[in-house]
């Protein structure tokens, strides 16, 4: 998901609710399956650091935040895609109110609500081959997001965490494989030899 999504998608979420009682995080359970590329925590400090132009709309859409769970999912893996579609069918998430869905480029937004909290969503925007899951809790105000959604903004150390720790998954993965090719190799050498000791 590119910096735009990402940004759009965290602000879309935050609707208001209007029950009281509070849910578990439902992306916990997922995040122990151990299938994600990417797992973060976001409190108020780190999404101020979001707005790095001052901007007086975000921080009246965003001062009330008080976490944001963020898991991104790599889909592409068959044992990835089983595992997570498992998980989403034991949700239940056809009984929680549903606030917003809509598609574009290809992917799917929605945003739902447990049907007994005021101030907790859980929203997810897939794509192909990929899911990205935020669970919130905290209120905002709701015109001030639609404003934003309209608007660009530099997501700044946010943003550059996210490339950095892209490029380096991106890196270790390629090591990974070319340490594993070498193995292959040294293991079909050693068969060779093995096998001209026993015809000598």
């Amino acid at each position: 998901m590119n910096k735009k999504s990402y940004y759009l998608f965290i602000l879309s979420l935050l609707l208001l609710g209007s029950c009281s009682q509070k849910s578990e995080n439902p992306i916990s359970e997922l995040k122990e399956k151990r299938i994600h590329s990417l797992n973060l925590y976001l409190y108020p400090s780190t999404i101020r650091m979001v707005n790095l132009g001052n901007d007086t709309t975000f921080y009246q859409a965003t001062k009330n935040i008080e976490r944001i769970h963020y898991l991104s999912v790599d889909l592409s893996k068959d044992s990835n895609d089983s595992t997570y579609q498992a998980w989403f069918a034991e949700q239940n998430f056809s009984e929680w109110d549903e606030l917003f869905q809509a598609s574009s480029n290809g992917s799917l937004t929605a945003i739902y609500a447990p049907q007994e909290s005021d101030d907790q969503y859980f929203a997810y925007i897939k794509t192909a081959d990929g899911v990205n899951l935020i669970w919130a809790e905290g209120r905002i105000d709701l015109n001030k997001v639609v404003k934003l959604m309209n608007s660009p903004l530099n997501l700044g150390p946010i943003s550059n965490f996210l490339d950095d720790k892209s490029k380096k998954e991106k890196r270790s993965e390629i090591w990974k494989k070319a340490r594993e090719e070498q193995k292959r190799i040294e293991q079909q050498e050693d068969s060779i030899k093995n096998q001209e000791k026993i015809a000598q």
